[in-house]
């Protein structure tokens, strides 16, 4: 669970967070992931937690603290908008950031220069400065949210898994984000087997197809979904993670999702979509972050990272076949042709975050 301290008024983030147990003992971490951290050390505002600049660089949003749970730990988040003439406008909304039983979501993803999505709830645009709500969309589910949501390589579709209330089952939900006229794509019934607290997962590739995990009796399956037809993509396999231009997936194989029947070895597969096959497999289980030219492809374990370079062919090529990250960890990202991590230290005054560059070439 993520837990956080309170002292002096100022808030400081601890980073023992969200952890798994897989059946044969491995336990891999959910860590923040933000690819567009500034890469200089900093001084925090006392309640910024993390922030995501838009795409031209003139603006970005900044995460900020305005709750924590002094019991599970939990924080509230509330995103700010700051512009680089100075100009500040915090929004009216909040969200919980993601506890363990959930697939981390982006809490910001620009869809253009002056559009920016946050926390799959509302649409800002920063020149207009007016809101499109996603909620209003998703009322008739459960709890009047979803569980899981992506936008496609394009950045004018987001996906989303919710629930029917009283009902066993599920559905895939595709909004227009041109239009936001939304449609049901799929349903589905909610799996026997499925673990308690375990969040289905779902990704987009290049030609807006969807892929989700289920199960099929007690097997974990990945799905594909094209315009409304189910085709089975990879069985004993689970949690797909997209790349951002829709050309590579990375998913789990495992023969039984976190049961203990589950005798795989811990470890993470990177498929080419173009041909099916596998190109690059870590002898973990971790979180894949992609770097924004699709130029390099790193899977995250616990405390350790592998890096793959995208050759011209598709294919991978190891870059770093093991980096060791420190506790003290806050994100990894890709930065041009460097791996950087951001680690926060608390000086007992104030929090400063250092960047850590490692060259790829």
């Amino acid at each position: 669970m993520k837990k956080a301290i309170v002292a002096a008024g100022a808030v400081f983030i601890a980073l023992s967070v969200g952890t798994y147990v897989f059946a044969n003992g491995t336990m891999i971490q959910d860590r923040f992931i933000t690819e567009n951290l500034p890469n200089q050390q900093i001084d925090l505002q006392s309640s910024d937690l993390s922030e995501y600049p838009s795409p031209d660089g003139t603006k970005r949003v900044v995460l900020q603290i305005s709750q924590v749970d002094p019991i599970s730990g939990h924080l509230m988040l509330v995103p700010e908008i700051r512009w680089s003439d100075g100009a500040k406008q915090r929004l009216d909304i909040s969200f919980l950031d993601m506890n363990e039983e959930r697939e981390r979501q982006p809490h910001a993803i620009w869809l253009s220069d002056d559009k920016v999505l946050l926390g799959g709830k509302l649409i800002f645009d920063t020149r207009t400065k007016e809101t499109v709500s996603i909620t209003d969309r998703l009322s008739d589910l459960e709890g009047a949210t979803a569980w899981t949501y992506r936008v496609n390589p394009s950045k004018n579709k987001l996906a989303l898994i919710g629930k029917y209330p009283n009902s066993a089952k599920k559905v895939i939900r595709v909004i227009d984000l041109n239009t936001m006229s939304a449609a049901d794509v799929y349903q589905y019934n909610e799996a026997k087997m499925e673990p308690q607290g375990v969040v289905p997962a779902l990704a987009w590739d290049e030609h807006d197809r969807i892929y989700f995990d289920t199960f099929q009796g007690e097997k974990p399956v990945v799905l594909q979904l094209e315009k409304g037809n189910v085709r089975l993509f990879k069985e004993n396999a689970a949690t797909p993670q997209g790349s951002p231009d829709g050309k590579y997936l990375a998913v789990f194989p495992t023969s039984n999702y976190y049961s203990k029947k589950d005798t795989a070895s811990p470890e993470t597969k990177i498929i080419d979509l173009h041909t099916g096959k596998e190109v690059g497999s870590a002898s973990f289980l971790g979180r894949t972050i992609w770097s924004k030219d699709n130029a390099y492809i790193g899977v995250q374990g616990m405390n350790e990272m592998k890096v793959w370079k995208v050759k011209p062919d598709g294919t991978l090529d190891t870059k770093l076949e093991k980096t060791v990250l420190p506790d003290n960890l806050t994100s990894v990202f890709f930065d041009g042709h460097f791996l950087k991590y951001n680690t926060v230290e608390n000086t007992g005054k104030d929090v400063k975050r250092n960047a850590v560059s490692i060259p790829l070439n």
